[in-house]
């Protein structure tokens, strides 16, 4: 395995906290984070299909930087 906890490990949940802490800092205005217990999804809309694209796509390079 090249990254990620194994499955039950007690300290897994805390990996993830420690892992997206900083991510609500760095998130645009144009998306919304819903956190999870151990999962995090990222929501965003728009009625043109075009800035929607532009908008999704402005939120995932932000992320990966």
């Amino acid at each position: 395995m090249k990254h990620g906890v194994t499955q039950g490990l007690i300290l897994r949940p805390l990996f993830f906290l420690l892992y997206i802490k900083d991510l609500s800092k760095i998130m645009p205005d144009k998306s919304n984070p819903l956190w999870l217990a151990d999962d995090t999804s990222i929501s965003t809309t728009n009625s043109n299909l075009l800035s929607f694209g532009n908008n999704i796509n402005e939120v995932f390079a932000e992320i990966n930087e």
